[in-house]
């Protein structure tokens, strides 16, 4: 949203921006457009950056931003105000935004979004659920650091549903009563220190890469690595979901989230046995390791699968 109203705004008032440059932003433009028309309503999952931590996002079409406002409208009451964070919108759409916008898109069920270094975001997207898993992360290097980053928002594997249901997977690392995640538990606790250890400069970053087809089958290999210097009382690697109204039943190495449209499986392929933590309307399916469980460990490397079938 951030690049459309930037890219929206030169486009419309940059009156003395060269011919060529203007033709490339617009191309940027076009591509930003139909990336957000093809998802339609809801997260574009994956999510580079986002602070839905603790329930999903409400993410609206940007061209449902670009509204007028009535002349005898509270402009503070309005929700484009309080909702989208200022009045872009208001000032595009009686600028001309909807003469110079490109044509919708119709939404798709398979979406592949290039990125930065060969990475690739690819979703599988239907009305009731979609999925999606960025090919690799980090997608690039020395963007996490002790007091800011990347990676504590990010979500590059991901799950969604329309009434609300939130899945992905988080790095949890322990030192005594200090405890931090990738992604984080709250945009409060780790926005000014999300590194997952203090002690490390810089700080370790965990790393995934990924297989994910139109079928909605995900192969995925996450992993973090494990300095000494780190001093961690406790690691774990968890599937999350929140605020789902699925039948949730956990097997030895399986996990089933089942609604009446369809199923998701969730596969541990490593070595013990995964714990079903419930919490909520929701709950943490993790694989642990103590202090012990770390000594002489460089790097934990984790491999999980997942399935989606829909029901007839």
């Amino acid at each position: 949203m951030v690049l459309l109203n930037e890219l929206s705004a030169v486009l419309l008032y940059g009156r003395s921006v060269p011919s060529e440059t203007r033709s490339d932003f617009f191309g940027l433009f076009e591509n930003l457009m139909a990336i957000n028309d093809t998802y339609g309503q809801g997260p574009r999952v994956p999510v580079i950056r986002s602070y839905a931590f603790s329930g999903s996002a409400e993410v609206l079409s940007y061209r449902e931003f670009i509204r007028s406002i009535p002349n005898d409208a509270d402009l503070q009451a309005t929700s484009i105000v309080s909702n989208l964070g200022g009045l872009y919108g208001a000032w595009y759409h009686r600028d001309g935004w909807l003469e110079m916008a490109p044509p919708k898109q119709d939404t798709s069920s398979w979406i592949t979004v290039p990125c930065r270094d060969d990475a690739v975001a690819r979703a599988r997207v239907k009305p009731w659920m979609r999925i999606g898993a960025m090919s690799h992360y980090p997608i690039m290097e020395g963007v996490d650091h002790q007091d800011w980053g990347l990676s504590w928002q990010t979500f590059p594997a991901a799950l969604w549903r329309p009434e609300g249901d939130w899945g992905f997977w988080r790095w949890t690392t322990r030192s005594g009563e200090c405890e931090r995640g990738h992604p984080a538990f709250s945009k409060a606790s780790a926005y000014l220190g999300n590194a997952l250890s203090t002690k490390v400069t810089p700080p370790p970053i965990p790393r995934m890469t990924s297989t994910l087809t139109p079928e909605g089958e995900l192969t995925m290999e996450r992993s973090l690595p494990v300095p000494a210097a780190a001093e961690w009382d406790e690691v774990r690697d968890s599937f999350v979901i929140l605020d789902s109204d699925a039948v949730i039943t956990a097997g030895t190495n399986q996990l089933e989230l089942r609604w009446p449209d369809s199923v998701v499986t969730i596969t541990w392929l490593g070595e013990g046995t995964p714990v079903w933590k419930p919490e909520g309307r929701g709950g943490n399916w993790e694989v642990g390791y103590d202090r012990t469980a770390l000594s002489g460990i460089d790097q934990l490397v984790h491999r999980w699968l997942l399935s989606w079938r829909d029901l007839d």
